[in-house]
């Protein structure tokens, strides 16, 4: 079966790398757009979503299956009505539809893109069904390039994100403490994590205090730890308790607390990282999940990656580990208590 997948385009030959090591007869050679390319494998859509998530593969964001290729060039009204009729065929009437369409990067591509979209959303409100690309589950997918449209129907869980392309689009008016907080958010979201039940977090390296927000903003009280000064708008925050001093000086000089979250988004060397959020395990609850980052050198060979993780894994329960959208040279690290 095909899919188009989509990758941060500079890690685009390790998302190739991985399905070749990965996947059973996994071939990914052809590419639609920098960081967009087309895989052919064996497992249908739950079991690739099911292998992604749990080998886990690091370099894929999101994926679609391809169960309709057109030709470009035909008459538009044509190409309306054949994505029309795959369209129904494949959505629940009484369930809202997403409809998610992105395009390579040539001129005719996008015009296409442009034109095609709102003759295809026509017919489908024409004929009631309602579409609600914030929150369905029931995702349409297509992807257009100069001579081929791609069209694949599918559910957010099997693309690994419900946003188009794993890119999210989040508000920069909502006072976001920096640009690194989008990284918080978008993991909590992609990974489903549910805060509702959580009570206290860390912030370890918490300066200037974006995943301290995030935290905050969450419903959880937040120690965050840094020697470096916090932003006032997160001082302000009744909820927060701000210790200026090391993670070291911090678990020397106090009491230990039970924590619901310990995150993590330091600068500096991955394993250095792992150890500093590793002598926190003990002080992680047993429903409680944490979120770091490993911050990667250009060119860390990917084997090293892979030791970083079993590293980690002596400590905590390795639960997902992706590149997201908002990562550059990173990937985003979720883990739980480790069973006795």
């Amino acid at each position: 079966m095909d899919y188009i997948f989509t990758s941060h385009p500079n890690s685009a030959q390790l998302a190739q790398y991985e399905f070749e090591q990965y996947l059973p007869n996994a071939t990914a050679s052809t590419w639609l757009a920098p960081g967009v390319g087309l895989l052919s494998t064996d497992l249908d859509p739950d079991q690739l979503a099911e292998t992604i998530l749990s080998t886990p593969l690091l370099y894929t964001r999101h994926v679609f299956p391809v169960q309709l290729t057109l030709h470009a060039d035909q008459p538009q009204d044509d190409l309306a009505k054949e994505l029309y009729s795959f369209a129904v065929s494949q959505i629940d009437y009484n369930f809202a539809y997403a409809l998610q369409a992105r395009s390579s990067h040539d001129d005719t591509a996008k015009i296409l893109l442009r034109e095609l979209l709102p003759k295809v959303t026509k017919k489908l409100t024409d004929s009631g069904y309602q579409e609600d690309n914030q929150h369905s589950d029931q995702i349409v997918s297509l992807f257009i390039t100069a001579d081929t449209v791609y069209a694949g129907f599918s559910f957010a869980e099997t693309n690994l994100s419900h946003w188009n392309g794993g890119i999210p689009r989040y508000s920069h008016d909502r006072g976001a403490i920096s640009r690194a907080e989008f990284k918080l958010k978008e993991a909590i979201e992609t990974f489903h994590i549910d805060t509702a039940d959580f009570k206290l977090g860390t912030d370890l390296g918490a300066a200037p205090g974006g995943w301290s927000n995030e935290l905050l903003e969450n419903g959880l009280k937040v120690i965050a730890i840094d020697p470096a000064h916090l932003d006032k708008r997160v001082l302000n925050n009744p909820n927060l308790h701000d210790y200026r001093e090391t993670t070291q000086q911090y678990l020397q000089r106090h009491l230990p607390y039970e924590y619901d979250m310990i995150v993590n988004d330091m600068k500096m060397d991955v394993r250095e990282s792992i150890g500093i959020t590793a002598s926190f395990a003990p002080q992680l609850s047993d429903k409680g999940v944490g979120v770091m980052t490993f911050k990667l050198p250009h060119h860390y060979p990917y084997k090293h990656l892979r030791q970083d993780l079993d590293k980690l894994q002596t400590s905590y329960r390795l639960l997902y580990a992706r590149q997201l959208y908002h990562n550059r040279s990173e990937v985003t690290v979720v883990f739980g208590k480790k069973k006795a």
